[in-house]
């Protein structure tokens, strides 16, 4: 009998500058979630980590900074070309603790067991999630750390008072995302991952990004995204050539989108990202 066959979803962030530094830009944002999440778990000088989805490298920076010197981290990815970009952040910061290597972690070859797997934003984007998580497992040593931090859409980015504009940014982010097949829920289904993957129940956490007034970088980081996607928003029927250039004019949205918010004195939950980590037995 012939196995049905998961097909992952699109990856509509193009590898691009822009994206690049949105990558950036959301590490800005992030990161003090994503370190007390690795803290919390029990990642710690000394430790050898496998940063799984590592992209540009901006967990495995972070990573790099919480093992110091005497530790080691390894980031994965399949796109060989935006590790370069990690590879040159790792030597502007003269890090000699940091590698990288181009392969998806489902056909992953290394030597030694890892003291932790991590990753994020990276499971919402594969098919099966527990296969690779399980994958993954493989490289863990019994007690080591299992730490994922995910995006989840359940809760979309609102504004209070209410920002038609946002709301209209809003759309064209999640229906993007959506029509791509990408897990929307993939922080509420962490929990069931992690068990179905065999792991210990998890402890799971949960942050939002919120801001608002004059300084916040969250309207760029919002429309940056955006900008990442708008290939694919276009190829997926979510917004016309015609809409992209006459109503969601990207290279001032962000100008507008603020505009609109400080105008009426808002605030912006903007997005949700949850956590969850545990020790392999």
């Amino acid at each position: 009998m012939a196995t049905m066959q998961h097909v992952d979803p699109t990856y509509v962030l193009s590898d691009s500058l822009h994206e690049r530094r949105r990558l950036q830009e959301q590490s800005n944002i992030v990161n003090p979630f994503t370190r007390q999440l690795l803290e919390n778990a029990g990642i710690r000088a000394g430790m050898r980590i496998l940063d799984v989805g590592s992209g540009a490298g901006d967990v495995a920076l972070l990573l790099a900074d919480i093992v110091g010197p005497g530790g080691t981290v390894v980031g994965v990815d399949r796109n060989p070309t935006v590790l370069e970009t990690a590879r040159e952040r790792a030597a502007a910061l003269q890090l000699q603790n940091t590698s990288f290597v181009a392969s998806d972690v489902r056909a992953l070859n290394l030597q030694g067991d890892f003291d932790a797997v991590v990753g994020r934003a990276v499971l919402m984007y594969i098919a099966d999630p527990v296969e690779a998580l399980q994958r993954a497992l493989r490289f863990v040593r019994p007690g080591g750390v299992i730490a994922f931090h995910e995006y989840d859409f359940t809760t979309l980015a609102i504004s209070v008072p209410h920002s038609a504009l946002l709301e209209k940014l809003r759309y064209w982010i999640y229906e993007t995302f959506k029509r791509a097949g990408t897990e929307m829920q993939m922080g509420f289904k962490l929990r069931q991952t992690y068990l179905d993957a065999g792991l210990p129940e998890p402890k799971l956490h949960c942050d939002v990004v919120m801001g608002g007034g004059e300084d916040w970088s969250g309207y760029a980081y919002a429309v940056n995204s955006l900008r990442s996607l708008l290939p694919y928003t276009e190829e997926f029927g979510v917004a016309t050539r015609e809409e992209i250039e006459e109503e969601i004019k990207i290279d001032t949205l962000s100008e507008r989108l603020r505009n609109d918010i400080v105008r009426q004195n808002g605030v912006v939950l903007l997005s949700t990202w949850m956590s969850a980590w545990t020790r392999k037995v």
